[in-house]
């Protein structure tokens, strides 16, 4: 059921509900509660505003998620935070070390003109709201000028191809396909591959790049004895479904601008060998790599979030571990990470992961760029491209704030001028609409609370004065015998 149907029918019900309700109490005893309607009339008007403001924000932002994800750090939330005891010096004091190293590069930066074109909001615009003006304008400029520059990251076929065609290491690879019977071909040929037997292989749809679309299978090639045909035919299935499957953004901000993009995306299909990482084959589960997401801004890394890890790994050697509990998900306080500081220590493994993310966003021409890069402990000095992000779903705490500054920054010194045709939506507008719709649910629940209350009182006094019943004795237990007595004598 699509989500519109059910904010529809939610609506519908929960008016249905409010009317049912009333009216049977209006049925039983009209001289006890005449006023019922009275009673329910503001919860289901509420209920009504309630329902329309939820289609606003589906149709705003494409799904619920998406408005969540697009206020989650504006700056009210961020001061929030702060005040009930959070803390961003660590972020401000890293930011104000990083200016100086910041500070001519985007003049010097040879930012592709297409990327030049989309230029940027404003001053004082917070991440998600960049991102998005991003997204807005990538959409217009494929309606106006028929620019597909965002296939460099929408498209994972052609992303695999500018890497070779750049000499920029990635993981490797058995073959990228546009047909649908070659990538069958292909991966069936593998499967009988004795030589695979205790490797994995990666399918990728390269349209399908939302992690929403369920894009990529894992095949454990032992989990495949030889003969299986019933497995292989689950792969061969997953693979037509695959291809023949539209891409679709269900529940970023950005979702309704990025469809669009999506819509123009050719299906294909890589299969990416198995990269080998720190944890070796124990227990029959296969290496694991460390993934780090490397935020590029002009031509500099800025920092690297450890996924996996929820840490964040930054330029002067610090590391930051955000905890999954109050502090590390609700007040965004890091404390120190310990587990991954060999990275930096035993040898240096991140200056040359963030060399890598910065020789990839030059080599693009973009202002800003999320650079995923897989780290072999035991190598540090050939670390290899994943996949690349324009549209960024990281959640980078206080550190957000900084890197749009950064950004905005640097435009401002090349002389751009805000782009003035359209305003990215304003996060903070939108939080106050988020605490209204809060507020009439709130309201609407403490009011049918009190309707039903004041109903059932007056059920409860009728009743006791037409059966002359001592105040001492009015219980909810004998007044339910005495009306189910009546019901069965009634039938």
């Amino acid at each position: 059921m699509s989500e519109w149907a059910a904010i529809i029918i939610a609506s519908a019900a929960s008016i249905c509900c409010c009317q049912a309700i009333c009216h049977r109490l209006d049925k039983f005893n009209s001289r006890i509660n005449p006023s019922c309607r009275a009673h329910l009339a503001l919860p289901l008007l509420l209920a009504v505003g309630v329902g329309i403001n939820q289609i606003i924000i589906f149709s705003q932002f494409g799904s619920f998620k998406g408005f969540g994800e697009y206020i989650k750090l504006n700056g009210v939330l961020e001061e929030g935070r702060l005040f009930i005891g959070g803390n961003e010096t660590g972020a401000r004091d890293y930011y104000t070390a990083q200016v100086p190293e910041f500070q001519n590069l985007s003049t010097s930066f040879t930012l592709r003109r297409s990327w030049e074109f989309i230029g940027h909001p404003g001053e004082g615009a917070s991440w998600e709201e960049m991102l998005s003006f991003r997204v807005q304008r990538m959409a217009e400029m494929l309606e106006r000028e028929d620019i597909h520059d965002f296939l460099i990251e929408k498209d994972k076929c052609f992303m695999y191809n500018f890497f070779e065609s750049q000499a920029i290491p990635y993981v490797p690879m058995y073959g990228i396909f546009r047909k649908k019977e070659a990538a069958l071909g292909a991966t069936l040929s593998l499967l009988n591959s004795t030589a695979l037997r205790h490797k994995a292989i990666y399918l990728k749809a390269c349209h399908l790049t939302q992690g929403s679309d369920d894009g990529t299978l894992q095949v454990k090639m032992e989990e495949i004895p030889e003969g299986a045909n019933a497995a292989k035919r689950q792969i061969e299935t997953w693979i037509r479904k695959k291809m023949s499957q539209k891409p679709k953004d269900f529940w970023r901000p950005w979702s309704l601008a990025m469809n669009k993009l999506l819509d123009t995306v050719r299906p294909g299909m890589l299969i990416q060998k198995q990269f080998e990482g720190p944890f070796g084959d124990v227990l029959g589960l296969l290496p694991k790599p460390i993934e780090a997401k490397v935020e590029v801004i002009w031509g500099r890394a800025y920092l690297a979030f450890l996924h996996d890890y929820k840490v964040f790994a930054l330029r002067d050697g610090t590391f930051e571990k955000y905890n999954s509990d109050v502090a590390g998900n609700v007040l965004h306080i890091s404390v120190p990470d310990t587990e991954l500081t060999w990275l930096k220590e035993d040898d240096d493994y991140l200056t040359p992961v963030f060399e890598l993310a910065e020789l990839v966003a030059r080599k693009i021409g973009v202002d800003q760029l999320r650079v995923d890069i897989f780290i072999k402990p035991g190598n540090p000095e050939h670390p290899v491209v994943n996949e690349i992000s324009l549209a960024s779903g990281v959640l980078h705490r206080h550190h957000a704030k900084y890197m749009a500054r950064l950004w905005v920054d640097g435009h401002r010194k090349r002389g751009t001028r805000p782009y003035t045709h359209f305003k990215p939506k304003n996060s903070t507008i939108w939080l106050a609409f988020a605490f209204l719709n809060v507020s009439w649910i709130v309201a609407s629940l403490i009011l049918l609370s009190i309707a039903g209350v004041k109903s059932a009182s007056k059920i409860f006094l009728k009743f006791s004065l037409q059966n002359s019943l001592p105040a001492s004795t009015r219980t909810l237990s004998q007044i339910t015998t005495h009306l189910v007595g009546k019901s069965v004598k009634a039938r």
